[in-house]
């Protein structure tokens, strides 16, 4: 299966640049992330780093803390076999300080509900979605932010770019690549 990756408009690659991925662990690591990883490297001559939510997972789909551990195993075990830089969202985020140092509210103060619900995917625009997306964009966000730490580019799919560019409204520039196709 072969990726195809396209730049951002007037975005100009640098040669030995790095980048990343945002995934969730919400279950066990997706064959696609091999085929992402090889092509990465053929196309950019570098291996991406994973940085991996294994907050929202828990929270929207209600795993207990032992099963999210066991997800987490599974991909420890995966990206050492791969030999890939991850780092967990929950070793750098505590989402409950967060929410009582009223870190989320100033997040989304300057942000209209008509703003945010442009953001959502159109399904989800279209239809009836529930508040805990607002967790959900908030632990994105975070995840972004870890990953712009670390890369100088960050892989978004076709499907999640409207976080792309609410991250470049709302927070900061975004250097990022597109994947076409998988």
């Amino acid at each position: 299966m072969k990726l195809k990756f396209s730049a951002k408009s007037g975005l100009n690659i640098k040669e030995n640049s790095s980048f990343g991925i945002v995934i969730w662990a919400r279950s066990s690591p997706k064959k696609a992330f091999e085929v992402i990883i090889t092509e990465c490297n053929n196309c950019f001559g570098s291996k991406p780093l994973f940085v991996v939510d294994d907050i929202c997972p828990q929270i929207m789909m209600g795993y207990t803390d032992s099963y999210q551990e066991k997800l987490r195993d599974q991909y420890r075990n995966f990206f050492k076999e791969h030999r890939i830089n991850y780092v967990f969202l929950s070793n750098h985020v505590n989402l409950s300080k967060e929410i009582s140092s009223k870190k989320i509210l100033d997040f989304y103060k300057p942000i209209s509900v008509n703003q945010y619900k442009n953001m959502l995917p159109l399904s989800k625009r279209r239809g009836d979605f529930k508040l805990i997306e607002v967790i959900h964009t908030y632990l994105e966000i975070r995840a972004i932010d870890l990953a712009k730490e670390r890369v100088d580019y960050l892989i978004f799919g076709k499907f999640s770019l409207n976080i792309a560019f609410f991250y470049n409204k709302f927070c900061s520039p975004l250097d990022y690549v597109i994947l076409d196709k998988i």
